[in-house]
Parts: C-alpha cells; structure tokens; sequence
C-alpha cells in the first residue's frame, strides 16, 4: 500500500474544500458511536455502572448543562458501589 502525499499552498483554489473535507471527517470520526444523553441516563438509570461512570464523567467535564460536581459525584458513587474501578478511582 502507499500513499501520495501532496501539501496544498494557500493560492491553491483546493486548500478550502481539502480543509473542508477533512474538517467533515473530523467532525464525523467524533461523533460515530455517540451515544445521545438520553439514551445514556436510560442505562445508567438501569443501574449499568460503565453507564453511570460515563454520567459521572461528563457531568464532571462539563459535556452536559456545565460543570456539576454534585452530580458527578453521584453518579460515581452508584458505579463504586458497584465494583465500578474506575468511579471508585475518580473518587478517590
């Protein structure tokens, strides 16, 4: 297998859809296998604790309404109970 590797200059008409393009990949590549919050509450509701880690998780960084310590460490604690090593380890 190989490759062609061509660097576009910027009076080249092409670096604007390239970068386009590749921005759309980017854009893509992220996405792909996201799973909505919705569906993510469903399951840490469940009581999956690899669910209520990610809730944790996001509400910690911020993912969700903003950051929400009191919440993240809500969601942690249920998946700790569970054996959850990861939730355990955010706890401390």
């Amino acid at each position: 297998m190989s490759f062609h590797v061509e660097f576009l200059k910027p009076g080249d008409g092409r670096w604007r859809q390239t970068l386009a393009l590749l921005a759309l990949a980017l854009c893509c590549a992220s996405s792909a296998g996201a799973e909505t919050f919705s569906e993510l509450l469903d399951r840490a509701e469940r009581n999956e604790a690899a669910a209520q880690f990610e809730l944790g998780r996001r509400h910690e960084r911020g993912e969700i309404v903003g950051t929400h310590y009191a919440e993240a460490v809500r969601w942690y604690q249920k998946a700790a109970e569970q054996g959850y090593a990861e939730a355990q380890f955010a706890l401390g």
